[in-house]
């Protein structure tokens, strides 16, 4: 059945060593379709050079040009991965990908940047590796990168990076929502840590993990409860609270935010509904989003 929905364009970027990554970052967001599209009506459209790059020649214009008019300026988010290679230079910026980086800082858009810890080849190119990491250190100054190690970890950076993408657009699409009434969002947010088993291998768990409640509008929110109801087969995420199936808040005044503790023991569905409920002026409201662990 047909449906309205919000298309956004996601361009994939990196250098020639991380199609693998890029692949991954691909399927995450064909998954995201297939599980979310309808319920949220957005779409996410994957773009990558390769296969979105039109054959096109300007005056004055270079090959990393082209890319910047096709996809970046085209872009409403953006994911950029490294492993061992910063990637060929062009004449503004130490490679492709940090071009586009850069272009999509300037136009403001969402930007994601992920770096591979995975081990590097022997035959890695030592002037490449050595210009990631110079990039790698300027691009810390500048915001916030993750690190992962296995292709699960960059699974969930790229479920993470896109709940809240989403969470961004939902907001600047609700044209209907005053800015003078409450605007609960929630969001799931945990920490990485690398850790080191008796046999020595390393592994990335998810730490810190809870859920995250904020009053985006201007008025107070009274009353405040949030539930959860599994979408597919599974168990709710049990909540560190005193009867662990509800979270409750007094009240959240504008621009305020709450945190719940959360445990996701085995079993517990990947997607679930999130419910809040509170009051606001006398009159019971609620909202339902629905949040990827």
């Amino acid at each position: 059945m047909p449906f309205n929905c919000l298309a956004l364009n996601v361009m994939l970027s990196g250098p020639g060593d991380v199609s693998v990554p890029i692949e991954t970052i691909e399927n995450v967001l064909y998954d995201w379709n297939r599980e979310r599209a309808t319920s949220s009506s957005i779409v996410l459209l994957p773009r990558h050079w390769s296969t979105d790059g039109v054959s096109s020649f300007s005056l004055g214009a270079d090959g990393q040009a082209e890319i910047n008019n096709q996809l970046v300026e085209q872009a409403d988010i953006i994911f950029s991965v490294f492993h061992a290679r910063i990637g060929s230079a062009t004449a503004r910026s130490v490679s492709g990908t940090a071009e586009e980086i850069d272009k999509a800082i300037e136009r403001g858009i969402r930007v994601h940047v992920f770096f591979s810890t995975a081990a590097i080849p022997h035959s890695h190119d030592a002037d490449q590796f050595a210009a990631l990491k110079r990039f790698k250190a300027s691009l810390g100054a500048r915001g916030l990168y993750r690190e992962f190690l296995t292709d699960d970890d960059l699974r969930g950076l790229v479920r993470q990076s896109l709940e809240a993408d989403i969470v961004a657009f939902n907001s600047a699409d609700q044209v209907s929502t005053s800015r003078d009434g409450v605007r609960l969002i929630s969001r799931y947010e945990y920490r990485d840590v690398v850790e080191t088993d008796s046999s020595g291998r390393v592994q990335t768990r998810k730490h810190s993990q809870r859920i995250v409640i904020r009053n985006e509008g201007g008025a107070t929110a009274s009353d405040v409860t949030l539930r959860f109801d599994p979408v597919s087969d599974g168990s709710v995420p049990i909540l560190l609270t005193q009867d662990q199936s509800a979270a409750h808040f007094a009240a959240m005044d504008p621009e305020s935010e709450v945190s719940v503790p959360i445990a996701l023991p085995w079993g517990t569905a990947s997607n679930q509904r999130a419910t809040l409920t509170w009051f606001e002026g006398g009159t019971r409201k609620s909202r339902t989003q629905t949040l990827t662990f």
